[in-house]
C-alpha cells in the first residue's frame, strides 16, 4: 500500500479544513510530515458508513481511522442518511471525517466494494476490467472534489487490486496504468491531499491465521453498534512507512502490518 502526496517543494499544498496551511499533511521523501514536523502514524480498519459513534475508539488512542465503504455507488458523501436495498443505513461520509476530526484523528476513505454485493468487491479484481469501471471513476471524482483542501482525508484508491497469482493475466504494466489513471482522477478533481495506492497481488495466504482484535463497527441485523476484541486474520492494525515512488510523485509505501 503506498500513499502519494505532492512534493514539499510544488506550488501548492493541501490545507488543512481551517486553511492553515502549516498544520496540513503532506510527504516530504519517504516521511509523513505535518507542518514541519515528521509524523508517525498508528490506526485501524472502522466500519462507521454502518452506523456507531467514532468516541468508541478514543481508548485506542489512534491517529488514523481507515473507514471501509462496502457499497461505494450509494453510500453519500453528505447529507441524510441512506437506506440499501438490503434495508441497512449507510451514513453520509462528510458527517464521519467530521466526526473524526473532532477526536483529532485522519480518515483514509477505503472504498470495499461498489454496490455492497459480494460480486463487487473489490478485493482481487483489476479496476479497468470490472463493469462498473466508468461509473466509478465518476464517483471518485466526486470523493475527491469534495474532500479537496482536507488535508487529513486521504482517498484511498482501490482496496487490493488483482489476484496474487496472476491467474488473471493482470500485468504490472495493467496495474501501473490503473492506479496512474486513478491518482489522475483525483487530482484532476483539484485535491492534493495523500491518495493511497494498494499494490497489486491480492492472496489471502499472507493473512495470518488468526490474532486477538478490537473493533468498532456496526452489526447490520441487529442494529447495535459492535466494539471489542474478536478472534479474526490480522490484517491491519499498525502503520510503518518506508520509503517509494509511484507515478513521478514522491511519496510513501505505508504497510499495515
Amino acid at each position: 500500500m503506498s500513499a502519494c502526496g505532492t512534493n514539499a517543494a510544488a506550488p501548492s499544498s493541501p490545507s488543512s479544513p481551517s486553511g492553515d496551511t502549516r498544520s496540513a499533511y503532506r510527504t516530504v521523501g519517504s516521511a509523513i510530515v505535518r507542518g514541519h514536523s515528521r509524523v508517525q502514524l498508528i490506526g485501524a480498519n472502522a466500519f462507521h458508513a454502518f452506523g456507531g459513534s467514532v468516541g468508541d475508539m478514543d481508548a485506542w488512542r489512534l491517529d488514523v481511522a481507515r473507514e471501509v465503504v462496502g457499497n461505494m455507488r450509494d453510500t453519500p458523501i453528505s447529507g441524510a442518511a441512506f437506506r440499501d436495498a438490503g434495508g441497512a443505513y449507510l451514513y453520509p461520509l462528510q458527517g464521519i471525517v467530521d466526526d473524526h476530526r473532532a477526536h483529532g484523528r485522519v480518515v483514509v476513505l477505503g472504498p470495499f466494494g461498489w454496490d455492497g454485493s459480494a460480486s463487487t468487491q473489490f478485493s482481487g479484481l483489476s479496476p479497468s476490467r470490472t463493469p462498473f469501471w466508468y461509473a466509478y471513476l465518476s464517483t471518485l471524482r466526486l470523493w475527491a472534489a469534495r474532500f479537496a483542501g482536507q488535508s487529513d482525508v486521504w482517498i484511498e484508491v482501490w482496496n487490493e487490486p488483482s489476484r496474487y497469482d496472476r491467474a488473471d493475466g493482470v500485468t504490472d504494466a495493467d496495474w501501473r496504468r490503473d492506479m496512474t489513471t486513478l491518482v489522475r482522477t483525483v487530482r484532476d478533481a483539484g485535491n492534493t491531499s495523500i491518495v493511497v495506492v494498494d499494490r497489486r497481488g491480492y492472496d489471502e495466504r499472507a493473512v495470518a491465521p488468526t490474532a486477538r482484535r478490537r473493533t468498532a463497527g456496526y452489526d447490520r441485523r441487529s442494529g447495535a453498534a459492535q466494539r471489542g476484541d474478536v478472534d479474526e486474520p490480522a490484517r491491519i492494525p499498525r502503520l510503518r512507512v518506508r520509503a517509494g515512488i509511484f507515478h513521478q510523485r514522491v511519496g510513501l509505501e505505508a504497510r499495515w502490518r
